[in-house]
Parts: structure tokens; sequence; C-alpha cells
């Protein structure tokens, strides 16, 4: 009985492993064709799994690698949680809690966590289409927010909504060397200039 049990236990896990491999590999494809779309070329996506995030020690939420030259590589890497909350962003703007974002306030955990994690899959979107510095990033990559909200399936209105509270909440909320004063609506840094929708 004992051994029978061994056996469906590891079966259960394997099974387990397997389908989590598989919901991963597809998130990353969905979430590559986005970042492509910023980028400008094919780019690839890596999401951590759970085993690196038991083991992981760095600070970094996402990140690209640049070559010696200034060139990006062509994939960029994010931690567990921001995946989680990029994957679940869909239907958690369906949830009472997520209207926050639509009257100007400061949202709670989750739903504040979930605008972060589009800003910082943003940032590191701009970061593959060349961009190395990462103030001008962080600014062009608030600019894509409502995008990327928009192609994760979340409606119009909504994305507008976390863009707008990305800047008044997340945006400021960044370390020194991801801010500048250059960031505003018809800036040097405005991927729109002329066109009064910020951000």
């Amino acid at each position: 009985m004992g051994r029978l049990f061994l056996v469906v236990l590891v079966a259960a896990g394997i099974a387990w492993y397997f389908v989590a491999h598989a919901r991963a590999s597809n998130s990353e494809h969905e979430l590559a064709a986005v970042a492509s779309t910023i980028a400008g070329r094919p780019v690839g996506i890596h999401c951590q799994s759970f085993g690196g995030e038991l083991v992981d020690v760095t600070s970094e939420p996402g990140k690209v690698e640049f070559d010696q030259y200034g060139k990006p590589g062509d994939k960029a890497s994010f931690k567990r949680k921001v995946c989680k909350a990029l994957q679940r962003l869909p239907s958690d703007v369906r949830k009472p809690e997520f209207d926050c974002v639509d009257r100007d306030v400061s949202c709670p955990g989750r739903v504040h966590d979930d605008a972060w994690a589009v800003l910082v899959f943003a940032h590191e979107s701009i970061h593959l289409a060349g961009e190395l510095n990462e103030s001008f990033a962080q600014c062009k990559g608030l600019q894509n927010v409502e995008f990327v909200s928009r192609r994760l399936g979340v409606g119009s209105k909504r994305s507008k909504a976390i863009a707008k509270y990305a800047w008044k909440y997340v945006y400021p909320e960044a370390e020194e060397a991801y801010r500048t004063d250059a960031c505003f609506n018809g800036g040097p840094l405005d991927v729109r200039p002329g066109n009064p929708r910020w951000p």
C-alpha cells in the first residue's frame, strides 16, 4: 500500500511539473509577442521557475543583457512574481477591488503589484528595443503600459486607467536612477509628441 501511494505521488508530481511547464511556455510565448511589438524585432521572454525563485538572491524584477557595444540581447528575463501578476491581470481587472484604479486613489497590494508588473514588463521591452538608459526606459515603458495591458486582454478603458495609475502611484516609487525630470507630456521622452495623450 505504501509503495503504491509513493508511485501515485511521484506520478502526480511529474504530471504537475509538465502541466506547469506547458503553461509557463505558453505564457512566455504570448509575452514575447507583446515585447517583440514594442522592441520592433523578434525577442524572447523567460519567466523564472518556482525552483529558480527559491534560490534567487537578486533584486532586479526584470533584466535584459547588453553587450560591450550597448547592443541588447534577444531575451528579457523576469522574476516569477512579475510573470504571475501579468498572467492573472486579465482576471484581476474584473474583480471589484480593481475599481480603485478608476477612482484616482492608491490601490491595495495585489492591484498595485499588477500595475507595477505591467510597467516592469514595458520597461524591459524598451530595453530590448535598444534603450540602455534606465530612466529613459522607465519613462518610455510607462507610455507603453496601456498597450501592454490591452495586449494582455484588458479592455481599453481599464488599460488607460492602469496607465494613469502607474504614472501617479508606481512611477514615483522607483529609485532615483529610474526617474527623470524629462518624463512628461510633450517632453523630450514623449513617444507621441504632439499627442495630448499621456502617459
